[in-house]
């Protein structure tokens, strides 16, 4: 079964290049993509959310240089061996991709609104929470900056099984008090889960809102499931984790880790269709559900009552914390230093690699 968790890779050792070649054909242009956007609150300070996503300008923020004036943003602009970007990968619970490719129209759009609102959701907890530049001597200090990043929006996986999930690619630039500097990959690739979690938090919520009736995930930790899909659909449409089991099996793996998954993911990893028609391919998921004798219940139909109350922001009432002041100039920068100034006032705490994220209450 798909495990319905944040999973990120790291860019390095390639190039910021190849890296923007891959984003504009396989994510931005790629069959089955159902958005772009650019990510995070650095783009806006940063004078740069108004440009074009092509192929030059993603370039160039992954290299470390503004788009617009080719400043430098980073010390190392420009080489190969820094960590120019991740993807922090938000996928959707099978259940709930299930709910999508099979529902009408409306009920599709809804779910599809449900998970967009909730990568939103954990994407602003990472920014944050995780996104810090380091300072001073050494880098002994942590500055809270903010994402500069590239975002896409797909609906299958490898195989052509209904998968919602979003690639949020988050830059090695992050924007903070007026300048820029470095992001400190490190914190973000350790609470990974953290994020995972804040996702399915919020999704939970978006999807009650809507109307859609959601419980725990009995198999998964933390993660939420659509009440009535049927486990065994779910499973039919999972033949890429299927897939990976099998080579995972085939290679004397027993319970094989995530980061085991994730090689093995990678290693059996093929190109999607060059083209999908996604009307078609809507048609072909109801036809194969069918084929299996299974018909989509009505999603509303065991709720107790109507979600009539406001969604509730996670990141203030789930996560306990108080929103973020803006920063004082409140500026739009387009032209900003490449160094971060260190002033003690702006440190904060390294986060814990695990923090406690309160469970979704199901009852209410």
């Amino acid at each position: 079964m798909h495990n319905p968790s944040m999973s990120g890779g790291q860019g390095r050792g390639g190039s910021p290049g190849g890296a923007a070649d891959y984003f504009t054909k396989y994510y931005m242009n790629g069959p089955d993509n159902v958005g772009n956007e650019w990510l995070g609150e650095g783009t806006r300070r940063l004078g740069i959310s108004d440009m074009a996503m092509s192929k030059r300008n993603v370039q160039k923020v992954l290299e470390g240089y503004h788009p617009r004036t080719g400043e430098r943003l980073v010390q190392n602009a420009g080489k190969d061996d820094r960590v120019f970007a991740i993807d922090c990968t938000l996928s959707a619970p099978k259940s709930v991709s299930v709910a999508y490719a099979l529902a009408d129209k409306s009920t599709a759009r809804a779910i599809m609104d449900a998970h967009n609102r909730a990568g939103d959701t954990a994407m602003s907890y990472m920014e944050k929470t995780y996104v810090r530049t380091r300072t001073g001597q050494a880098g002994a200090n942590k500055v809270q900056g903010k994402i500069i990043g590239f975002r896409s929006g797909h609906v299958t996986s490898r195989a052509g099984d209904p998968q919602l999930h979003i690639h949020n690619l988050v830059t090695g630039v992050t924007y903070g008090k007026g300048q820029t500097g470095a992001v400190d990959m490190k914190i973000i690739l350790d609470n990974q889960k953290d994020v995972g979690r804040v996702y399915q938090q919020a999704l939970g919520r978006e999807l009650r809102a809507v109307g859609v009736k959601v419980e725990r995930d009995p198999e998964q930790p933390f993660a939420i499931r659509v009440a009535n899909i049927d486990p065994e659909i779910c499973r039919h449409f999972s033949s890429r984790s299927e897939e990976i089991a099998a080579r995972a099996e085939a290679e004397g793996l027993v319970n094989p880790s995530a980061e085991q998954k994730q090689y093995l993911a990678e290693w059996t990893r093929t190109p999607k269709p060059n083209e999908i028609d996604l009307i078609e391919r809507s048609s072909t998921w109801k036809v194969q559900a069918a084929g299996q004798g299974y018909k989509l219940p009505d999603l509303k139909a065991d709720m107790d009552r109507p979600w009539t109350r406001p969604v509730e922001n996670v990141l203030d009432k789930v996560m306990g914390k108080a929103a973020e002041p803006a920063d004082k100039d409140g500026e739009t920068r387009t032209n900003v230093p490449t160094e971060v100034r260190n002033d003690p006032t702006e440190t904060v705490k390294e986060p814990a690699a695990e923090r406690d994220v309160p469970d979704f209450d199901f009852d209410r």
